[in-house]
């Protein structure tokens, strides 16, 4: 007898040839039942490892922004030049944390997701099989029933029943086989085609990456290459300088009257300020010109406001000195400007670099005031004053203070 034509709905054919196409039939069920498992079975553990991997990129890229964020609260502590380098170190390695989160969304967001959704499909593909299975046993069934009324019966509409019963269960068997393969070739397209973008987008990410942390490496190791160890040793050794802030804290100066002209040092600025004091001068207008201190008479050509008496440094009496850093000179201008105002001496705005010959006013005012009239007054003013224009020369030796304010600047 002829091999079981399956597409030939009015088979009569026997039993063993139709058992023979079943099993070609559960065999392809088996091949589906196999490639279902395959994926069943690895894509879940893909997926979770890709979890895997991007939860210790997440903590990398974590651990990486600590870094960053301690590398940088340890750069606002250190010398400029180390400062620049560090910080640009910091900076780019936060941008590569950034990088990092973006593959880490990636990979949750896409890469596990798409592996995940093969869940569902693959309960769907498995249903599809068991119908397909279900249907081509009720066909070989209904043939058996079929060849039992031909064999037993001579009931011609009970052998037709069966046939009809035959033919339909086979057309749906067919059906059922042709719609599984069709789905079958479709879902081993659609797993190839997205297992194939899957790992190649996360090979693109790992490029991306790689790409992106070679930039920022390089420009990172650029920035510690271009730290100035000569120019932050400069730094330390300025920061080394001790530089008084208070009157008389400053090193005794053996040379403290080398700023002024010979005979016009301390003590001769309060030798003629006590006689200006007992002469009864009451206004800094008033101060007799026969004395043979420059300051003195620099004092009576200022006609300054009685309250405030500001003398310029003249480099014309002074030693050549070196030009300094406008930030020093500034901090230096705001260090006398706050013990000045501290004595409650006004100073007078936009003020030239020099000695405040006011500040010694006002100590000379403070002294008679203060001080019990048993105590040595002119112990105390020497001291004050000495001090005071010791810490000025001080900082003025350390910083090399600017030689450009002739009497033209002078206010």
């Amino acid at each position: 007898m002829a091999r079981l034509n399956r597409e030939d709905r009015n088979f009569t054919g026997s039993l063993p040839d139709l058992k023979a196409s079943v099993k070609a039939t559960e065999h392809q069920t088996k091949v589906i039942d196999r490639k279902i498992f395959i994926v069943e079975t690895h894509f879940p553990k893909v997926a979770a490892m890709l979890q895997r991997y991007a939860v210790g990129t997440a903590k990398l890229r974590n651990k990486g922004d600590e870094l960053a964020k301690t590398i940088t609260a340890y750069a606002e502590e250190e010398s400029p030049s180390l400062k620049q380098g560090l910080t640009t170190m910091s900076e780019c390695l936060s941008a590569i944390q950034d990088q990092r989160d973006t593959e880490v969304s990636k990979i949750e967001e896409k890469l596990v997701q798409g592996l995940s959704v093969y869940d569902t499909k693959c309960k769907q593909a498995r249903n599809d099989v068991r119908v397909s299975s279900s249907l081509s046993t009720r066909e070989v069934k209904s043939f058996e029933n079929l060849e039992k009324a031909q064999m037993k019966s001579t009931d011609r509409t009970r052998i037709a029943r069966a046939q009809a019963e035959f033919q339909k269960a086979s057309g749906e068997a067919n059906r059922s086989l042709r719609v599984l393969r069709e789905q079958m070739n479709e879902f081993e397209s659609q797993k190839m085609r997205d297992v194939k973008q899957i790992f190649s987008e996360f090979v693109v990410c790992e490029m991306e990456l790689l790409a992106r942390s070679m930039e920022l490496y390089t420009r990172a190791y650029q920035g510690l290459m271009n730290i100035s160890e000569k120019e932050d040793l400069e730094e330390f050794n300025k920061t080394m300088t001790f530089k008084p802030t208070q009157w008389g804290s400053a090193p005794a100066l053996s040379n403290a009257g080398r700023f002024l002209k010979a005979g016009n040092g301390v003590d001769n600025v309060l030798e003629e300020f006590c006689q200006w004091k007992k002469e009864g001068c009451s206004d800094y207008h008033d101060v007799p010109c026969n004395f043979t201190s420059i300051a003195t008479q620099n004092l009576a050509k200022t006609k300054m406001d009685p309250e405030t008496l500001v003398v310029s440094f003249d480099p014309a009496t002074a030693n050549s000195l070196g030009d300094i850093d406008k930030e020093i000179v500034q901090l230096a201008l705001k260090q006398a400007e706050k013990t000045l105002q501290e004595l409650g001496v006004r100073v007078s705005q936009g003020y030239k670099l020099g000695y405040e010959l006011g500040y010694i006013k006002g100590v000379l005012e403070h002294v008679l005031k203060t001080v019990p009239e048993s105590e040595d007054k002119e112990a105390y003013m020497n001291g004050y004053v000495n001090g005071y224009l010791q810490g000025m020369l001080h900082s003025f030796k350390q910083g090399e203070l600017q030689r450009g304010y002739s009497d033209n600047n002078r206010h």
